[in-house]
């Protein structure tokens, strides 16, 4: 024995770390005809070529086959890469889909309560009063969709996480993110219609009246 390595990953994350015996080619436990090579340089072809004629000096019989790390370890996560962009697509879809349908609540619900935001002018209500009044019950209905999606999402991560022999924890920092980002989203679609609503001239709504 040489010496002994500290341990190290050579297989995916989903498995945990096995024993390995690194040996030179010719040791008395099994032939090696895997090797690993670092190599530097542009030219690849080149140094390939430099490699089989290493390779058949020793090899006469078996062909040489090479793999590059970096396609070994991508190929070992293909079905998350996959998932990761069949995800964000459907995310952003889903997203957009979502802030539509906000919009068209938002433009529906101001437009039923013209009548009561020109009242409210009339009497004093100030434009910051409200949007927060028109903002207000939407920002309960993110917060009610928020407070269901937390447990869920927890669940599916879990689930999904601990397919991983090593992998990282969930936090609750992770999902506040999510939520401030969900209530920025719905603020920001809604706040269009809430804006115009506010500073709409009373006596339009109120000159039928």
């Amino acid at each position: 024995i040489t010496g002994v390595l500290k341990d190290f990953h050579y297989q995916s994350m989903h498995q945990e770390i096995a024993p390995i015996i690194i040996g030179y080619w010719a040791n008395p436990i099994r032939v090696i005809d895997f090797f690993s090579i670092k190599i530097a340089g542009n030219n690849l072809q080149e140094i390939i070529g430099g490699i089989k004629e290493v390779h058949e000096q020793f090899d006469t019989e078996t062909a040489m086959e090479y793999r590059f790390l970096d396609q070994q370890i991508e190929q070992r996560y293909q079905t998350e890469i996959r998932a990761g962009h069949l995800f964000g697509i459907t995310g952003g879809v889903t997203i957009f889909i979502a802030c539509m349908g906000l919009f068209g609540l938002a433009l529906l619900a101001t437009e039923t309560r013209m009548r009561e935001v020109g009242i409210r002018k009339v009497l004093g209500a100030s434009v910051p009063e409200i949007l927060i009044l028109l903002t207000t019950d939407f920002v309960k209905l993110v917060a009610i969709a928020f407070l269901i999606a937390v447990p869920l999402g927890w669940i599916v991560m879990n689930n999904w996480l601990n397919r991983f022999a090593y992998h990282t924890e969930l936090s609750i920092g992770l999902f506040a993110i999510a939520g401030g980002f969900a209530l920025l989203l719905s603020v920001a679609t809604i706040s269009w219609q809430a804006i115009r609503a506010a500073a709409a001239n009373p006596v339009n709504s109120l000159k039928n009246e």
